[in-house]
């Protein structure tokens, strides 16, 4: 079982919550450097920590939240939105085969 939608994430597991406000913290460090390798390196670190923890701990779902903002920031757009470079891949895509 999850924790509920809601659940103020102040009563779980301090280390967990400890690991999560820490990385993130450097993930948005790295990224505004510009240094990008590393914050997805950071990313796979705080996936490991969630994965680790108990699933109805309200920390889970406060990492498994942060992973899912900043996993947004290294996946591709909708192809819709990569017009021609979207196109040009889908071409090259058919000709290489799967």
């Amino acid at each position: 079982m999850i924790s509920p939608v809601g659940t103020p994430p102040a009563g779980g597991d301090l280390d967990l919550r400890r690991t999560t406000h820490h990385l993130l913290r450097q993930i948005t460090d790295l990224l505004e450097n510009r240094r990008f390798n590393v914050p997805v390196a950071r990313t796979m670190q705080l996936a490991t920590a969630a994965r680790r923890s108990d699933p109805a701990d309200p920390a889970t779902r406060e990492a498994a939240e942060v992973l899912a903002v900043v996993m947004s920031l290294f996946t591709r757009t909708r192809p819709k939105k990569c017009g021609p470079a979207w196109a040009t891949h889908r071409a090259w895509r058919s000709r290489a085969g799967p």
